[in-house]
């Protein structure tokens, strides 16, 4: 009876091992598993997607996921009723069971979207055991999104497998009349949301409607700040990466605006390269008195004589131009005013070859008519090298507005008082001349678009159209005209 007692009991301690041995797994464990199912679609290129879905999967690799083999998500997604006429859904709850379906920790769905104008469209989707984060961005361009979809898919999936009550997903504060922050990325995405941190050359940190993502400083062209909504809290400007400052989304009203334009006027360094055409002009040149032999009417030859006159000599070609000195820049305050005032002291070169006529004579022939009217002068050409060396004195006025953004945009008229030593040379002369003439002036037109930079070093390059007049102050000295367009940099 005793042994008969011990083996029923060792028999039922048998069946109840092999039972609990073959109880299902709870939901809870399935947050330890290491799958990771990836589905890309929307490119019209299967071979594109699949690339995008194999980088997708070198990411999730480097966080110690496995991927999951695509027949099986496939054959998950069509049961699951995820998947129509090659087309996969993004209702979270359907991927969810997906998901569960093939036994992944995680489960990535992105759709692209491509764009008439080039750029593409991404909405990413995080599928775990914790529930579903998303994300969509804009890039403008393919290789843009390819850079850009693995550095998502990372963040959204890190925040997904952080404890919760380690990482809580800040609350963003209460918006000012400024609005979002903003964080653009030098391959064309913008996101919008609340900066919470910046650590210059390191990161940027942001919450956005998809939840918080830390941006590496070298992928960010520009941050822009709105005000913080704290009472009393005025708003508030950062440098983004180092390419421009970031100001209030209401531009015009935002003190952060115009404290950065206030620091970006002042001495500014400026310079300038110009293409010039010029034309010279000698009036009252003496033509020398020419006898000539000539028939009267009566028929009797005589020797008659032309007596000397004045005539004009002139003539044009072109050359290149320099200009250095200091722009003085009273900036334009954002909300009060759109335009500017300028002050210019520079100092340049200007070198001309030109080719010009003179008077020689008459053009008289010898033995015919005695003449009785007036006598064409004659004129010889040459060549002649022109150097001019001038000093501008000026103020410009900037006639234009800011728009919807933070740049000035418009017309910057110049008036410049330009005294100028010019020196002239024939080709056939031996020596050239040379003088010094206080009576020159010059008018600039610059087609221009100003930045809110805080470097004063980070000139900006404008077009310049310039006429400069050199009036003549004594005898024999040439009235000179040159007309230059080019650059120059303030």
């Amino acid at each position: 009876m005793k042994l008969a007692g011990f083996l029923a009991c060792l028999v039922a301690a048998l069946l109840l091992s092999r039972s609990l041995g073959a109880a299902p797994s709870s939901p809870g464990q399935s947050e330890h598993r290491s799958g990771a199912a990836v589905v890309v679609d929307g490119s019209a290129d299967t071979a594109q997607d699949q690339a995008l879905a194999a980088r997708v999967a070198e990411v999730l690799a480097s966080g110690g996921f496995t991927a999951v083999d695509d027949a099986t998500v496939q054959a998950a997604l069509a049961a699951n009723g995820a998947s129509d006429l090659g087309v996969v859904t993004t209702d979270p709850a359907r991927l969810a069971a997906t998901r569960n379906a093939v036994g992944a920790a995680v489960l990535v769905r992105v759709a692209l979207v491509g764009l008439p104008t080039g750029a593409w469209s991404a909405r990413v989707l995080v599928i775990s055991s914790t529930g579903t984060r998303e994300q969509s961005f804009t890039s403008a361009t393919r290789e843009a999104l390819e850079s850009t979809l693995p550095m998502t898919v990372k963040s959204l999936v890190a925040s997904k497998q952080a404890p919760p009550e380690a990482t809580p997903a800040p609350k963003p504060a209460a918006r000012g009349p400024a609005g979002d922050d903003k964080v653009y990325l030098k391959d064309g995405t913008e996101l919008t949301g609340r900066v919470l941190r910046q650590e210059p050359d390191r990161y940027v940190v942001i919450v956005t409607a998809q939840g918080q993502q830390t941006l590496p400083w070298q992928e960010i062209r520009r941050v822009i700040l709105a005000s913080d909504g704290a009472p009393g809290g005025g708003p508030r400007a950062e440098l983004g990466a180092g390419f421009g400052v970031g100001m209030s989304g209401t531009f015009e009203e935002s003190e952060a605006k115009r404290q950065a334009w206030k620091k970006r006027g002042g001495a500014l360094a400026s310079y300038e390269v110009r293409a010039n055409v010029t034309g010279i002009l000698f009036p009252d040149q003496t033509v020398p008195s020419t006898p000539y032999y000539c028939v009267q009417p009566n028929g009797s030859p005589t020797m008659a004589t032309v007596p000397a006159s004045q005539a004009s000599a002139g003539g044009g070609g072109g050359g290149l131009g320099a200009r250095t000195g200091v722009f003085v820049l009273n900036a334009p305050t954002p909300g009060k005013s759109s335009t500017f005032s300028a002050f210019r002291i520079a100092g340049g070169v200007d070198f001309s070859y030109l080719y010009f006529a003179f008077p020689v004579g008459y053009d008289i022939q010898q033995g015919g008519r005695c003449q009785t009217g007036e006598v064409p002068a004659k004129y010889d050409g040459a060549s002649m090298m022109q150097l001019n060396v001038p000093l501008n004195l000026g103020a410009h006025v900037g006639l234009g507005g800011f728009g919807a953004g933070s740049a000035w945009r418009g017309l910057v008229l110049g008036l410049a008082y330009s005294p100028s030593y010019s020196y002239t040379k024939a080709s056939e002369a031996t020596e050239g001349q040379g003088n010094f003439n206080w009576a020159g002036v010059e008018l600039t037109v610059d087609v221009t678009t100003l930045e809110a930079l805080l470097d004063k070093q980070a000139a900006e390059a404008h077009f310049r159209f310039a006429a400069f007049l050199l009036p003549p102050l004594k005898e024999g000295w040439p009235w000179l005209l040159t007309a230059g367009f080019g650059a120059v940099w303030y």
